[in-house]
């Protein structure tokens, strides 16, 4: 849902900063909210719209025939995940890049 979607890429990146899969929240990574905050924005603007784009065409299509709309969403939804993984990915590399440019300045 909406929590997932809003919490997911902080607890991973909380995870990868600490180099570990138990920490949820990290004060380096909530960092990022402000060092990266526009690709933070530009991330969950991209996401959310994917996602309505998805859940509107799913939705469009249900009225007509439900059995279609399924045939629909199911590959939609893969590669919504598969776009979401990569723009997960790109804020990975924003965050990356600016913690470098920390460490050297």
């Amino acid at each position: 849902g909406l929590g997932a979607h809003l919490l997911f890429p902080v607890f991973l990146v909380s995870s990868i900063e600490s180099g570990s899969p138990t920490t949820l929240v990290s004060w380096t990574a909530l960092r990022g909210f402000v060092s990266v905050w526009w690709g933070w924005a530009l991330f969950y603007v991209e996401t959310g719209v994917l996602l309505a784009l998805w859940g509107v065409a799913t939705i469009a299509v249900f009225p007509l025939q439900p059995f279609v709309a399924v045939l629909v969403a199911t590959p939609m939804l893969g590669a919504v995940a598969l776009i979401y993984s990569r723009l997960v990915g790109r804020l990975l590399w924003c965050y990356a890049q600016a913690a470098e440019r920390e460490r050297d300045a």
